[in-house]
């Protein structure tokens, strides 16, 4: 289910006693195995995720990356275990003390995969399926009047 903010915010009222999500927040360009591991182990554990992704100014759209979640979680989207929100561009979280819920950062092993480094070629460290949508993309950059060949 990919969402905006305002549609979230309308099925919400204080009488909605829903499922309870861990939020990842990013950019997520492109999504990559780092942020793979995080959102698998977070699934693994028996959570739900909401994977929050920023309408930032980036080379890759936010449709396209929103997009390349996508279609590594299908199923898991079709369940309700992870759920894509639109979220503004952010520079700032700010949260309360002991107000119910943690705060996680990944293993610096995994921190050391970067987005910056996979779009300038210099890691491989996408997702297939991830990366079969960042290609379709990039072909219709690259050569914007190509026909796709019927199968």
């Amino acid at each position: 289910m990919i969402d905006s903010f305002f549609s979230i915010r309308d099925r919400c009222d204080s009488s909605h006693a829903g499922p309870t999500y861990t939020l990842c927040i990013g950019r997520w360009c492109p999504f990559h195995e780092g942020h793979k591991y995080l959102v698998d182990a977070l699934l693994a554990g028996g959570r739900k995720v909401a994977i929050a992704i920023r309408n930032s100014p980036d080379e890759i759209p936010i449709e396209v990356r929103m997009e390349m979640i996508h279609a590594v979680y299908v199923a898991e989207v079709e369940r309700g275990d992870v759920v894509l929100v639109r979220i503004p561009d952010i520079d700032l979280v700010c949260v309360g003390r002991n107000v119910g819920y943690g705060i996680m950062q990944v293993p610096d092993d995994i921190r050391t995969i970067s987005g910056t480094e996979i779009r300038a070629g210099r890691q491989q460290k996408v997702p297939q399926a991830a990366q079969e949508v960042w290609d379709r993309w990039h072909t219709r950059q690259v050569i914007p009047n190509i026909k796709p060949i019927a199968t």
